[in-house]
């Protein structure tokens, strides 16, 4: 097979690298976007000690982050129906890093913090999504996969940036004041876009009245594929708010001071998470060659595996815990670029703004259920049960989801995907 088949466009070509290099820079807006994202993760143990909060509580502050993108895309994305996706990143990346900067100056409690992180994950959706828009219009379907899949990277790669820098940051400026430096990293994301997408002339759909239109679940494959992308983001949501702290207490245990645990854990999960952050291009690339379903199936075969056997681990030797987890991160980000991919593919003209808004605010929604059930479950239940039980949960999404991916296998809607390949 030729190495064209495997790249987002043919290289070789004026265009093709004007294109590749205009996607590298869209990519590269997310990641900046994303500097202080993991920060509050990073420092949870911390900070629930300083703000007093139950694992419910904390929870609840990451879900609010979640709970933004999924509100939020239900009026930001569906406007891009109407109006160019350019205007809404640049806005949205405004409102991100100004949010996240408040958070790090301001938060000091679970209300005011749940508010700040809404609005920060109010203007992620709008970069990470919009984003996504302007990709699938500019990467034909037999390349859509892999295009989608190094935006896709890019965001795990801004998060895990985030994660690894956020770990050597705490411990010399402590947890705020690394916040703020990287708060104010992320308020450069909106010059970049700017100076990227001001010029750049973009596809319009249909005319739209730019409002959420729910028709679009009548859709029976994107209706599939949205409910796999909500069991996926179930289990990639709990694992990002809880794997560091499910890391950092096993080295507690083991005789660590808490701040040093905490660092640790934070920069082993930043390191593995840049790692796999090249998994969600490879997946994007596979479904392009074998079909959406079939490729989504099978990596939910892996990282189901991981999230039922991950959290019952803890009694056992600290490299066979760090290799479940590498395999973990790698195949739980593995299909996120599928689903975005087969969804603009599914959607009928006009329609791919709602699609995306309802499949955004579905998948999302879920995420931002899952830290809260992980944490109420830790509430209820004694610590070694607790991590097993709520990393289980991401192991029974994996499953529902490989039976919803199986339908759509069957269905004959699904040679709309992937250039026929389903």
């Amino acid at each position: 097979m030729s190495l064209r088949n495997w790249v987002p466009l043919s290289i070789g070509s004026t265009v093709a690298t004007r294109n590749n290099a205009w996607l590298l820079g869209v990519t590269f807006i997310q990641i900046l976007q994303l500097a202080p994202f993991y920060t509050y993760v990073a420092a949870l143990p911390l900070i629930q000690g300083e703000w007093g909060l139950s694992n419910t509580a904390a929870g609840l502050v990451q879900a609010a982050y979640l709970a933004g993108y999924a509100l939020g895309s239900l009026v930001v994305i569906p406007l891009t129906d109407r109006i160019p996706a350019k205007n809404v990143i640049i806005a949205s990346a405004l409102l991100g890093g100004v949010s996240e900067l408040l958070f790090a100056l301001l938060a000091d409690g679970l209300a005011l913090g749940a508010v700040l992180h809404f609005l920060s994950g109010v203007g992620q959706i709008g970069v990470y999504m919009g984003g996504n828009r302007i990709v699938a219009e500019r990467f034909a379907e037999g390349r859509r996969g892999g295009a989608i899949g190094l935006f896709v990277a890019g965001n795990y790669l801004g998060y895990n940036i985030s994660l690894l820098v956020s770990g050597i940051l705490i411990p010399p400026l402590g947890w705020r004041y690394a916040y703020v430096v990287l708060s104010l990293v992320s308020l450069s994301s909106p010059l970049l876009a700017y100076a990227l997408l001001k010029g750049q002339p973009l596809v319009q759909p249909l005319k739209s009245s730019g409002i959420l239109n729910l028709k679009v679940l009548r859709n029976r494959p994107v209706t599939l594929l949205v409910l796999s992308y909500a069991c996926h983001s179930w289990e990639l949501f709990l694992m990002q708010a809880w794997l560091p702290a499910f890391l950092a207490a096993m080295l507690f245990s083991r005789g660590l001071a808490q701040t040093e645990a905490v660092a640790t854990a934070a920069i082993v999960v930043g390191i593995f998470g840049i790692v796999g952050s090249v998994s969600p291009f490879l997946g994007g690339l596979l479904s392009d060659r074998f079909g959406r379903a079939r490729t989504a199936a099978t990596i939910f075969i892996l990282s189901g595996a991981g999230s039922l056997a991950l959290g019952w681990m803890g009694g056992l030797v600290g490299p066979l815990i760090l290799l479940v987890a590498l395999i973990y991160i790698l195949s739980a980000g593995a299909d996120s670029a599928i689903y975005t991919a087969g969804v603009t593919e599914a959607a009928r003209p006009g329609q791919v703004g709602s699609t995306l808004a309802l499949h955004s605010f579905i998948g999302f929604g879920a995420g931002s259920i899952a830290p809260i059930a992980f944490g109420a479950i830790r509430d209820a239940t004694n610590s070694s049960l607790g991590w097993g039980l709520g990393f289980s949960t991401g192991g029974i999404a994996a499953f529902i989801a490989i039976a919803g991916l199986l339908w759509l296998r069957r269905l004959p809607q699904n040679r709309l995907l992937a250039n026929g390949r389903g």
